[in-house]
């Protein structure tokens, strides 16, 4: 008999559909499709592997469906799926991890007692973990591995939108489709996300076929999607994961999707009219970093348990070394028990403190000190078992309400278990019961920022920096928090500066402090430290461009540079970086310009001497060639170029730029209104229907013309109709993909009024006068000292206090313009 192997193996699941029901289609038609949704499960899960540095030949295929005949190697397998009757009972040989686990209510009620040893259980949906609870099964709702991938780095060029459908339920209704935009109809691929055999069950090349089949669609919509339409849960959340905005319509919602719904709306025909064909891509950043926590704790809980288990197999109880053995009566547990507990803590041996925790009467835990089950709740964190951590948590603080370990380790569970309220309420004690603790005022403070209650973050997190000035993750987030949150970069630069003297070479405190800087307008320092980031692989690797050609530091002898848009930052920055070309031409030297396809024309008009090469994930062919001299990113060239007020282009008059116009002739005003962006796009965005207050307030008479990309024909149908005031539009064009079209549209208007989007970064180019509207805490592009754009001298710059509305900016700019219309007139 073969020797089993003395460290398990690593399990990802695969599915050969053994006792389904398509063996009967088989044997009427011949032909049966399967679900390759499943598989995409499969790939979570060999994508967290990979994550946590487990190699590939350490993982091998389980299946699902013959999963109860297993005979082989220790194998830790992730239950990510949704499991049946056939599957149980399961191997004493497989250990599982139940992350995104899915059971009906007779599956759960039949294996209650082998569920219940590996509690809490991570479900994919709330019904599930409602029955497992329900049936005395500790539970908590993990959502679908499938939500971890990691957000593709680029955005395709030209999307396509890709309609993945399945059958049965997953048929996509046919009504969506009649909803859909026509300028969309040119952009339509489908995908039939199932795929046909003839014969049950699946054997292993042909699971392996399947899986493979898997890989190859994730790839294409990740590489050639700009909106997924689907009714397909499987489908849905791999491409919300991958920063892809999906969506999602079926004929009914079952409980399969219940989180999801949470995500994204589920459309179902009672409103498919009201669909939105442009959504911006949802922001699952705090999902995913916390699902692949869960999983990986899961993981390594397994293992540690695994080996643990084999470690005590061939001892006696510790527990029964602490109890006298020369009585027969039940004598309490001394003291020694919690040195115990504390010795498995500092020795790494989690399952070894919790096997003696459990192991314990109740008499004898009565005995256990604040200490003791601060101990024990840690060695379940670490083992994820969160619900049983936060007990241990709170019971070390019933006994010391002070202790600042247990409230720090308290909030830090409870964050990492999603249950935001909960720890915001846990840092409001442990605030009270630990004000002179700067460490638990830092997880206070954390605790407050997840629950978006800045004031109380900044509070404690000020305190915290006030107890400990040395604290340089206080510090750090006290900076970014100030700063982001507040629109406060004055004080942000303080505490930025104080974590840099901390850790001098920490980039992520270099960014920051770069980012104050340049708020601040003090160019030189700004760039010298945000430039900073482009070393950093968590923020910046995704999006680091292929070329290998020595960096451009301003060193003679080169001829050729190639400029680099950094590309995470979207269209807007590549018309930033635009801008550099000019003071690199004026240094002689020829500029190479990688940019979006659609932008090509634009730039190769705005700049003749320079040339320009389409974006793409490998690098055009020619931007690799030796006849380039150098290469610089954006913020390098702003490091050289950009370190004065003087090196900037000087502002312009707007009313210089302004034809007459009379009342015969109105003024044509270009609006647009919000941005798309998945992490600030709502707080740059402002209702359309503000817009009237132009018309309202101006004296002059306007004609407002439409700049804002995207499918928008509702929104003015719908400010028409409420203001009988029309606003002049192209329904049949999206000016996202017509660049060139809102080129000409701006060129076309006499002012622009926008809010902080890209059509700020068209205007300003074209130098057309603008009046930006930006929220509190814009980007550091527009600054907060400057009253007029440094990079586009014709963009007038009104921004919106805490205490400011929208209207009120309005009124500012109406002011303006009736300045300049009585300019214009009299010229």
């Amino acid at each position: 008999m073969k020797k089993k192997s003395p460290e398990p193996k690593f399990g990802i699941l695969h599915f050969s559909y053994s006792d389904f029901s398509f063996e009967r289609l088989i044997a009427k038609d011949g032909i049966a499709t399967i679900n390759i949704g499943d598989y995409m499960q499969t790939l979570a899960a060999r994508n967290l592997y990979s994550k946590i540095g487990i190699r590939n030949d350490e993982v091998v295929a389980i299946d699902r469906d013959k999963m109860r005949d297993y005979i082989g190697d220790d194998v830790i397998v992730i239950f990510n799926a949704c499991f049946y009757k056939h599957c149980f009972p399961i191997p004493e040989s497989i250990i599982p991890v139940f992350v995104g686990f899915q059971a009906a209510e007779d599956v759960i009620v039949q294996n209650r007692d082998y569920l219940k040893r590996f509690e809490p259980i991570g479900c994919r949906d709330v019904t599930t973990c409602d029955h497992l609870m329900s049936y005395g099964v500790s539970a908590f709702v993990t959502g679908c591995l499938t939500l971890s991938f990691d957000k593709r780095p680029v955005e395709p060029l030209d999307g396509r939108v890709v309609v993945v459908y399945g059958e049965g339920s997953g048929t996509l209704p046919g009504g969506a489709l009649s909803c859909l935009p026509k300028p969309l109809y040119e952009r339509l691929d489908f995908v039939f996300q199932r795929k046909a055999i003839h014969k049950l069950p699946l054997s292993q090349s042909e699971m392996m076929e399947t899986e493979q089949h898997a890989l190859a669609l994730l790839e294409r919509y990740r590489s050639s999607a700009s909106l997924i339409v689907t009714p397909l849960h499987h489908a849905a959340t791999p491409c919300i994961s991958s920063g892809i905005p999906v969506v999602l319509c079926r004929r009914d919602v079952d409980d399969r999707f219940s989180f999801i719904s949470k995500l994204i709306k589920v459309h179902t025909p009672a409103d498919f009219a009201e669909i939105d064909w442009d959504p911006v891509a949802v922001d699952i950043d705090e999902v995913r970093s916390r699902l692949l926590c869960q999983a990986q704790e899961g993981v390594w809980a397994a293992l540690e348990r695994y080996q643990s288990l084999r470690r005590l197999k061939a001892s006696t109880s510790e527990v029964a070394t602490l109890r006298p053995v020369d009585s027969g009566r039940n004598w309490p547990i001394s003291s020694n028990v919690n040195r115990a507990l504390v010795d498995c803590i500092k020795s790494g041996d989690q399952a070894g403190a919790i096997d003696l925790y459990e192991k314990l009467t109740e008499a004898e835990r009565s005995m256990v000190d604040a200490n003791g089950f601060l101990c024990v709740g840690k060695a379940y964190a670490l083992l994820r078992s969160p619900m049983q951590a936060i007990e241990m948590f709170r019971a070390a603080l019933s006994l010391a309400p002070s202790l600042p370990s247990a409230h720090s380790s308290l909030i830090t569970t409870l964050l990492a278990a999603g249950r935001i309220d909960d720890a915001f309420q846990a840092s409001k004690q442990a605030e009270a019961a630990c004000w002179s603790s700067s460490g638990v005022l830092l997880y206070a403070g954390r605790a407050a920022l997840a629950a978006k209650e800045t004031e109380a973050a900044i509070r404690r997190l000020e305190r915290a920096v006030f107890l400990e000035p040395k604290s340089f993750p206080a510090q750090l987030l006290l900076a970014g928090t100030l700063g982001t949150r507040k629109g406060q970069w004055r004080k942000a630069l303080a505490h930025a500066r104080a974590a840099l003297d901390i850790s001098p070479d920490d980039l992520d405190a270099r960014r920051v402090y770069g980012e104050a800087c340049l708020h601040l307008g003090h160019w030189a320092p700004g760039f010298d430290n945000y430039q900073s980031r482009l070393h950093s692989q968590r923020l910046f690797g995704p999006f680091r461009r292929p070329f290998l050609h020595e960096t451009w530091t301003g060193q003679e002898g080169v001829r050729t540079v190639l400029l680099l848009p950094e590309t995470e930052q979207g269209i807007g920055f590549e018309m930033l970086a635009s801008s550099l070309i000019p003071a690199l031409e004026k240094k002689g030297l020829e500029v190479f310009f990688e940019a979006t396809p659609k932008m090509l024309p634009i730039f190769a008009k705005m700049y003749p001497s320079a040339r320009f090469f389409p974006f793409s994930k490998q690098g055009d062919p020619s931007l690799h060639n030796a006849k380039i001299d150098a290469q610089i990113y954006f913020s390098q060239a702003c490091a050289l170029l950009r370190r004065k007020q003087a090196d900037f282009p000087p502002p312009q008059p707007l009313g210089s730029h302004v034809r007459s116009v009379s009342h015969s002739q109105p003024l044509r005003v270009g609006v647009s209104w919000k941005s798309k962006n998945p992490a600030s796009g709502a707080d740059r965005s402002i209702a359309l229907e503000k817009f009237r207050a132009l018309i309202d307030s101006a004296s002059v008479p306007i004609r407002l013309v439409n700049l804002q990309y995207g499918n928008v024909k509702t929104e003015i149908r719908g400010f028409e109709k409420s203001f009988q005031n029309t606003i002049e539009f192209d329904e049949s064009i999206d000016y996202f993909e017509r660049p060139e079209v809102l080129v000409d549209t701006i060129g076309s208007v006499d002012v622009v009024v926008s809010a902080d989007n890209s059509t700020l970064h068209f205007a300003g180019l074209l130098q057309k006068p603008t009046f930006a509207l930006l929220p509190t805490s814009p980007h550091w592009t527009w600054g907060i000292t400057q009253r007029c754009s440094v990079w586009f001298p014709t963009v007038q710059l009104f921004r919106k206090s805490p205490d400011d509305e929208w209207e009120d900016l309005f009124l500012a700019v109406c002011q303006q313009l009736n300045e300049i219309y009585a300019f214009s007139a009299t010229a």
